[in-house]
């Protein structure tokens, strides 16, 4: 049997020799576990669409590496001063961003949603921490750039979904017809 990794390699590949999602779920659910191809097929956009909307891609992966810079640089300047508890977060932070602009830089599902999800909760610290410093707190031009980057790495991020993806949920399925049969 098949690990994810090689279906995952075998869609990408006939994807690139331009065969449809049709075609490709057709012929490998009969030699895999449908759902395991289903899946394999929402993570990866057909090349025409990558080439059309890679100057959107662009712009977000220079977000998201100016985050994870961010995010190494606090860790380099804040280390000495960090429990290992909080160093080893902020590590696992930041691997995942490298992560996610991997997978930007590939076209990845997962990619686009990890910067939705990283996206609101930047958002959400972010406000929080306002709060809770109460009304004496001015919003510096960093608070609102940080704000403003989250915002726009959430639309980019949404907007490359519904483009890139337009059949597939937050779930990582196709929807599906009136047959129980995937749209691609």
């Amino acid at each position: 049997m098949k690990t994810r990794n090689e279906i995952s390699k075998e869609v990408q590949t006939r994807l690139a020799r331009n065969e449809r999602k049709e075609t490709i779920y057709a012929e490998l659910k009969e030699k895999f576990v449908a759902s395991a191809v289903e899946r394999s097929l929402a993570q990866w956009p057909y090349p025409e669409n990558r080439e059309k909307y890679k100057h959107f891609n662009f712009t977000l992966l220079i977000i998201a590496s100016f985050f994870a810079a961010i995010t190494a640089l606090q860790l380099i300047g804040l280390h000495s001063s960090m429990s290992a508890t909080q160093l080893a977060g902020g590590a696992l932070i930041l691997l995942i961003q490298i992560y996610i602009i991997y997978g930007l830089k590939n076209f990845n599902l997962i990619s686009y949603l990890l910067v939705i999800l990283f996206g609101v909760r930047t958002l959400v610290f972010t406000i929080h921490s306002l709060v809770e410093a109460g009304s004496t707190a001015s919003i510096t031009a960093n608070v609102m750039m940080l704000l403003a980057l989250s915002v726009a790495a959430i639309i980019l991020a949404l907007v490359q979904k519904t483009r890139l993806f337009p059949h597939v949920s937050l779930f990582m399925r196709h929807k599906k017809d009136t047959d129980g049969t995937p749209i691609f």
